[in-house]
């Protein structure tokens, strides 16, 4: 190797360092807590191992922390969201695009029909994600959950093109890496918990002072993701 080789640094900035606000964390924490892990152990839906790493995140306090002041039931919407991230990560993961587009089809399908009852043998993925999209929107406003539709259909297409990549062993640029991360992080489908108790109209939530601050909390979350996955990958 060349000692005179020029080496890249990258310096990624800690976010938390001026953080200005307090932390808080939502009241019905461990209720909500409680009952959701609950109900997901009862899909039975990952092996002995996977179900330890589950655990092991305490996804249900990061909804808590994520959303301190929402009611109790769109608390209880924000943690089977998070559980969902988990387990749509934890099962296109290991699957090449072909595979990870059925499942992804699959999940679509449960969003867009709720009330219809999941195929005998089918994926787990589209039982979750049906059961959950069924309670949301009993509380969630129309613009709400017209919203989540759309940039979790984003997130949903990214982890498709994300398969394909792996497929490929395709090694994108940090720019195209970044814009693809910034749907498959699945952050602006998180936003919409915040939104299910609002009737907010189109010309206030694609104003572009709102877009620009989403843009900016989707990279602080993109940043943070980057570097808990370089400490613990």
């Amino acid at each position: 190797m060349d000692a005179h080789a020029k080496t890249t640094m990258f310096y990624l900035p800690d976010t938390m360092v001026n953080w200005p606000w307090p932390r808080a964390i939502n009241p019905h924490f461990e209720d909500v807590k409680i009952e959701v892990d609950a109900a997901f152990r009862d899909f039975r839906a990952l092996c002995h191992e996977s179900q330890e790493a589950f655990d092991k995140c305490d996804f249900a306090r990061l909804t808590a922390l994520a959303y301190p002041n929402v009611p109790r039931e769109h608390l209880r919407i924000g943690c089977e969201l998070m559980n969902i991230y988990f387990i749509v990560d934890e099962y296109t993961d290991i699957e090449n695009a072909a595979v990870t587009k059925e499942m992804v089809d699959i999940v679509l399908d449960a969003l867009h029909d709720p009330h219809k009852m999941r195929p005998e043998g089918e994926c787990i993925l589209g039982e979750i994600v049906r059961q959950f999209w069924a309670r949301a929107i009993q509380t969630a406003s129309l613009s709400s959950q017209r919203h989540f539709l759309d940039s979790f259909t984003a997130y949903l297409r990214a982890v498709v093109v994300e398969a394909l990549d792996r497929e490929h062993s395709h090694c994108r640029s940090i720019d195209d890496y970044l814009k693809l991360r910034r749907d498959t992080c699945g952050a602006k489908s998180a936003f919409a918990i915040y939104e299910m108790g609002m009737e907010l109209p189109d010309e206030v939530f694609y104003h572009p002072i709102i877009a620009e601050l989403v843009e900016c909390i989707v990279e602080l979350i993109l940043i943070d993701n980057v570097k808990s996955s370089l400490r613990f990958g």
